[in-house]
């Protein structure tokens, strides 16, 4: 979820614990799209003149 000052921010259970299903989820967006921008990066350095 978004802050109202347009941070993010993982929602937790009551007890201040994220559940290791979402834990997960979170972690393979992360390397997905970590490898997006290594990839965008590579093409922007391609193009540039």
């Amino acid at each position: 979820m978004m802050t109202e000052k347009g941070y993010y921010k993982i929602e937790v259970y009551d007890n201040d614990v994220v559940s290791r299903k979402q834990y997960d989820q979170v972690v393979e967006e992360n390397a997905k799209l970590k490898t997006t921008v290594i990839n965008m990066k590579s093409i922007l350095n391609q193009i540039q003149v």
